[in-house]
């Protein structure tokens, strides 16, 4: 449903239970930032699977039944092989979070995590070609081969890019009823700038807890960390609220 669709009262309420997610998000990587961090890599395997499950789900008008393996298969890569095969690179940036947390994942915890969701591609790449979905099979085996290949700086930079922020866009602006008309007669640029409008507030609000958090005076942070534990914190509700969406 469209922010102009709903009551004003009900966004008010979202706008609230978002906030103070994302509050709660931040409060505990303040002051429990392993333990935050670890809730936080687990929420995103988990988001970004169930979203491409979802995503394909509605292209396909099927019902979202997420699968374990599929989740995996999808949500694992941007996650799991970082941490894995690019520890040089990652470790000094979760250290900068949480600073016990790269002794937490020890090599053997990496190494099980990899292999589970690297069976997890492969389980899911032969049963969609199986089911003569080639394109789907492929998709997996191509998220796992960019995190493999590709820094995880440009990686990840890329995945978002091009990959989970353009499907959860496609799917909110399939969602709005207000774009039903335009987009059935091939005109993406008005939805677009709708989009755009509803996003603006929102980012500014990020961008402006942010800036907060590195100029407080007698409270500065970390560039680095600031950055990573403000996104981990908008992480929390975005996913909470992706996932009621889902199944409703």
């Amino acid at each position: 449903m469209s922010a102009r669709a709903r009551p004003l009262s009900a966004r008010v309420a979202l706008l609230v239970v978002y906030s103070a997610a994302a509050g709660a998000g931040l409060a505990a990587f303040r002051t429990a930032p392993d333990l935050a961090l670890a809730g936080f890599l687990i929420v995103s395997v988990v988001h970004f699977g169930t979203a491409d499950v979802a995503f394909h789900a509605e292209r396909d008008c099927q019902p979202i039944r997420p699968k374990v393996s599929v989740v995996l298969a999808y949500g694992g890569p941007p996650v799991v092989i970082p941490l894995a095969l690019w520890r040089d690179q990652v470790d000094p940036l979760l250290a900068a979070v949480a600073p016990g947390a790269p002794a937490l994942l020890t090599v053997e915890v990496r190494a099980l995590a990899l292999v589970t969701v690297l069976c997890a591609v492969a389980v899911t790449a032969v049963r969609d070609v199986r089911a003569g979905r080639a394109r789907d099979a492929a998709q997996p085996v191509l998220l796992a081969g960019l995190f493999t290949t590709v820094p995880p700086s440009l990686a990840v930079g890329a995945y978002f890019a091009a990959w989970h922020s353009c499907r959860h866009v496609a799917r909110l602006l399939r969602h709005d009823p207000r774009n039903t008309v335009d987009l059935r007669a091939g005109r993406v640029g008005p939805p677009l700038r709708r989009f755009a409008r509803q996003a603006v507030v929102p980012t500014v609000v990020a961008v402006a807890a942010l800036i907060a958090l590195l100029t407080w005076s007698g409270h500065r942070a970390d560039p680095l960390s600031a950055t990573v534990a403000v996104l981990a914190a908008l992480t929390l509700p975005h996913a909470a609220l992706v996932a009621w969406t889902d199944r409703h």
